[in-house]
């Protein structure tokens, strides 16, 4: 009898904690309310390409979002009236591509999503790409060695090198190779970075997506740098040296390939429209599930 009670008992315990390590599970690794009434934070990303003929069939090309550092994209939409439309799935991630035989004046595209993030993830830790040294110019090439040497003498690893470099380049009262880099190239200042980052055997990449800010429009892609210090990749603010995701920061692409591309169209652009949602959590699961099954058919 006394077996039999404890033996009951046992059975009783188990299905006690494991209904508690399943809820803890879906709260935690699935996003799952545990109460009735819990919201979570969605945002509405309207995406608006603009860009004017210059002659011939066009094509554009917009880079979709890998839902990177925990991000999920939970709707999609695209206006392509008047255009042939198609989203082509590839190694690289996913493109919507817009054409037409021909176009007169000009026109805007549009992209809406919505996207919420259940858990912050840090990116995948991918092996570092093979690192390709631009070629400068020989006055180039001199300044960009002796800063290098010069930074090096001040660091003590790559993540205090990188962090001397980034500021400065920000730094109002620059070194004179410094100067003399940032005046000499017709490039942003992010792409001399990432050039000479390259010649001091530091690979980099670009990490690019929204600051998100509610009620915001006419936001621009903004640009982190996303360097390899050996074991790990470290994300720095190029424009103020800050170290780490920043938070409410959208990931949209990560590397150096182009978001956006037009043939047979000129002074394009892509700006977004942000708005910011609290929508039931039972709710958004179900969206959730639903892009799962898409994707799922998808492929």
């Amino acid at each position: 009898m006394k077996a039999s009670k404890y033996q009951m008992g046992l059975i009783a315990g188990s299905l006690f904690f494991f209904g508690i390590g399943l809820t803890l599970y879906k709260a935690i690794s699935l996003g799952f309310p545990l109460v009735p009434g819990e919201s979570r934070q969605v945002w509405t990303i309207e995406s608006k390409i603009n860009f004017k003929p210059s002659g011939g069939p066009v094509q554009v090309d917009l880079g979709l979002p890998k839902g990177l550092g925990g991000w999920v994209v939970l709707e999609e939409y695209f206006a392509s009236s008047g255009f042939g439309f198609t989203v082509i799935n590839s190694a690289k991630g996913r493109t919507a591509r817009w054409t037409r035989q021909n176009l007169d004046h000009s026109t805007t595209l549009y992209y809406k999503m919505q996207v919420y993030r259940p858990v912050d993830t840090p990116l995948e830790n991918i092996p570092p790409p093979e690192i390709k040294r631009p070629r400068l110019e020989k006055d180039q090439l001199a300044a960009t060695e002796r800063l290098i040497a010069l930074l090096r003498e001040r660091s003590s690893d790559d993540r205090s090198f990188v962090s001397l470099l980034v500021n400065e380049f920000n730094a109002e009262s620059r070194d004179m190779d410094a100067e003399f880099l940032l005046g000499s190239f017709e490039e942003p200042s992010l792409t001399v970075l990432q050039t000479v980052l390259a010649h001091a055997g530091i690979p980099a990449q670009r990490l690019r997506g929204i600051r998100l800010e509610d009620g915001r429009r006419r936001q621009t892609v903004s640009s982190l740098l996303e360097y390899h210090d050996g074991e790990d990749w470290v994300v720095i603010d190029p424009d103020n040296g800050q170290v780490g995701m920043p938070p409410n920061f959208f990931v949209w692409e990560r590397g150096n390939d182009t978001i956006l591309g037009v043939i047979g169209g000129r002074d394009s652009s892509l700006e977004f429209a942000l708005v910011s949602n609290s929508l039931p959590a039972k709710t958004v699961m179900g969206m959730e599930q639903r892009a799962e099954e898409f994707n799922l058919l998808d492929f």
